[in-house]
């Protein structure tokens, strides 16, 4: 969908778009900040950040990396007999990659020395591998969230890695969207099938929020909301074997003992997610419209003319090749799970992740909506629906899943 960044920003609650229309600053370069006056990013010298957003929400800690053992297997975490966490890196250090005014970049580099393997009694060995975890931070225009792009070499096995997050207030409770609908969860574990022993760890699929820190993801995620007030996310796990006959948190085995070598996830690992500080709930900061917009990577290309070219375009041709906009969904809560074609329709689903009602719109300037029709979920076709002004208004129930099928002025926006 496309929606400028400033208007984003004041549908999405956050009011105006704050320092000079959302740019961002990056002020100092020995202690880089950046600013966008939505979330202000700062750098620890742990090399963890401190987020806080214009609503005066603080979350001080955020990326700090916890690497710990696993004698576990593709089924079940398992925690080593002798297990030791590196939670401190050797060295860190910090560039600034990009100072905006469109996109403000920090390259945060910290080296820590994790143990190489699980010895034969289940310790941690005391060979230890150097690796040197790149966390690339950016801040975009109009953006209420710090995008986060990890990169290294693992070298080690029988290893988790997990990210934290801390909370901006105690929280009890975190929500994690998975397949059409948020999931409210407590900190004690949820039973678990017979002879499994529970552990509180879940999944999320768009985003995790609890405390006013919202984690927004690119893919489905381990989470886990710890006591002490800050939520870990596994990006890595490292394990050996598809099924272990003797595992600590299951009585049997859940599978074949087969070696599974290639799942130490041995080489480069990359993971990204998005940390956004907030007031409210999930849902009165709106993390559905924030998670869809995370998930549509920041799209730019390299001018070939002159600011004065640019200038002289803007003042005679105001508008005429500079939008790229086609059919936009938008709606408080509202989230596109599908869009293909079916013969001469686009079909489209959607679903109402919010405890309220709420109103789809469909169409826009983009590709103005020129007819539809209610369909089920096999695509058979319903009864059609009204259009005005090229805009469907499709009201919506919490928690609904609907499907359409619609024509439009321009019948190519998939792409």
């Amino acid at each position: 969908t496309g929606k400028s960044a400033a208007s984003e920003a004041e549908r999405s609650g956050y009011g105006p778009a704050g320092r000079q229309d959302g740019q961002v600053m990056v002020t100092g370069d020995a202690e880089p900040v950046l600013d966008n006056g939505l979330v202000r990013i700062s750098v620890r010298p742990d090399g963890a950040l401190r987020l806080e957003s214009r609503d005066g929400t603080v979350l001080d800690g955020v990326g700090r990396l916890v690497d710990g053992g696993d004698c576990g297997d593709s089924y079940n975490y398992g925690p080593p007999s002798g297990d030791v966490l590196v939670q401190e890196p050797e060295v860190v250090s910090v560039l600034v990659a990009e100072k905006g005014p469109v996109r403000g970049t920090l390259e945060i580099d910290r080296r820590y020395a994790w143990p190489a393997r699980l010895d034969p009694d289940g310790s941690r060995s005391a060979q230890l591998e150097r690796v040197v975890v790149r966390t690339r931070v950016e801040l975009l225009h109009g953006e209420p969230f710090a995008r986060l792009h990890l990169t290294w070499e693992n070298r080690s096995s029988d290893h988790r890695l997990r990210v934290h997050v801390p909370l901006g207030r105690p929280a009890a409770t975190s929500n994690a969207e998975g397949q059409f609908a948020v999931v409210a969860r407590g900190m004690r574990p949820e039973a678990g099938t017979a002879g499994e022993y529970p552990i509180p760890t879940y999944p999320a699929s768009g985003f995790v929020d609890a405390g006013g820190a919202g984690v927004l993801l690119t893919r489905a995620t381990e989470y886990e909301l710890l006591e002490d007030g800050q939520l870990a996310l596994t990006i890595l796990r490292s394990i050996g074997m598809l099924s272990r006959n003797v595992h600590p948190y299951r009585d049997e085995p859940a599978g074949p003992q087969l070696e599974t070598p290639t799942a130490q996830c041995l080489g480069p690992v990359e993971v990204s997610l998005a940390v956004m500080p907030h007031k409210g709930s999930w849902h009165d900061a709106d993390l559905v419209a924030a998670a869809e917009r995370y998930r549509h990577p920041f799209v730019h290309r390299t001018g070939t003319g002159t600011r004065t070219d640019l200038e002289e375009h803007l003042r005679t041709d105001p508008g005429e090749g500079l939008s790229g906009e086609g059919l936009s969904v938008e709606g408080r809560g509202v989230a596109m799970t599908s869009l293909r074609r079916r013969g001469d329709w686009l079909e489209l689903r959607l679903v109402a992740e919010t405890p309220a009602d709420t109103t789809a719109l469909v169409g826009g300037a983009g590709a103005p909506v020129t007819a539809a029709r209610l369909c089920d979920l096999l695509g058979r076709e319903g009864q059609t629906v009204p259009v005005h002004d090229g805009v469907l208004r499709l009201p919506m129930r919490a928690w609904q899943i609907r499907t359409i099928q619609l024509r439009t002025e321009r019948q190519s926006p998939m792409r």
